[in-house]
C-alpha cells in the first residue's frame, strides 16, 4: 500500500478560509464515496508545527493507494468529473508546502492515529538493525503501522510510524505530530 501526503495550508483572510475548508472537505468527501481504481481512501488532519514545513498550522492529507498505478489514476480522476469543482475551490484557497509518497511497511495504515512519529535511519545502522529494533511496532497486537518514504520523494523524514506507539530507544531522534482529523469546516483546528 502506498500514501501520497501533502502538507497544504490556508491562504490568509476569512473568506478564503471558509471557501477552502469547505471545497477541502468535499474534495475528500467525494473521494471517499468514489470508485477510482486502487484508490482505497483519503483523510484530512490539522497537524501540529513540523520542521520541514515554512508555516504553523498546516494540513496533512494522506490518500492510501494500493499500488503505484492508481497513484496515476487517482492524479487524473482527481481534477476531473464530480472532483474539479471541490478540488479546484481548495486548491485555488491553499498554499502548498510539500508533497511525499510513503510505503506501507509493517502493520496496518492507522490513517485516522492522533499522532505521528517522524523519524530517520541513523548513517551508521544497517537496516536489518532497524527493522530489529521495531519489531515490538509490528506484532498483531501492536496498533500501529510503519511507512517509509519511497525514492526520497518528500522533505519528510524517512520513517514515519501511525498509531499508539512510543519508540522506546536512544537511537532515533524522533519528531511527535499531533493531528487532529477534519470533520466539519466550521470547527476547523489549525494546530500552532
Amino acid at each position: 500500500m502506498l500514501a501520497y501526503i501533502l502538507w497544504h495550508r490556508p491562504r490568509s483572510g476569512s473568506a478564503v478560509r471558509t471557501m477552502y475548508e469547505a471545497g477541502l472537505l468535499a474534495f475528500h468527501e467525494g473521494l471517499n464515496k468514489s470508485n477510482i481504481p486502487g484508490f482505497v481512501r483519503s483523510s484530512t488532519h490539522g497537524v501540529s508545527p513540523l520542521p520541514w514545513l515554512r508555516e504553523n498550522g498546516c494540513h496533512e492529507d494522506w490518500y492510501l493507494l494500493s499500488d503505484w498505478v492508481a497513484l496515476g489514476t487517482l492524479n487524473e480522476a482527481a481534477v476531473q468529473g464530480s472532483h474539479k469543482t471541490p478540488h479546484d475551490l481548495a486548491a485555488h484557497s491553499a498554499v502548498v508546502e510539500a508533497g511525499a509518497l510513503y510505503s506501507l511497511k509493517s502493520g496496518t495504515p492507522q490513517l485516522d492515529s492522533p499522532a505521528a512519529l517522524w523519524f530517520s535511519k541513523p548513517d551508521n545502522m544497517a537496516y536489518w538493525v532497524l527493522w530489529e529494533l521495531l519489531e515490538p511496532l509490528t506484532g498483531p497486537s501492536s496498533p500501529c503501522g510503519i511507512w517509509q518514504r519511497q525514492l526520497a520523494l518528500g522533505p519528510a523524514p524517512e520513517f514515519c510510524v501511525l498509531g499508539e506507539a512510543e519508540l522506546i530507544t536512544d537511537a532515533f531522534s524522533v519528531i511527535r505530530s499531533k493531528r487532529t482529523k477534519i470533520v466539519n469546516h466550521t470547527s476547523l483546528p489549525l494546530l500552532h
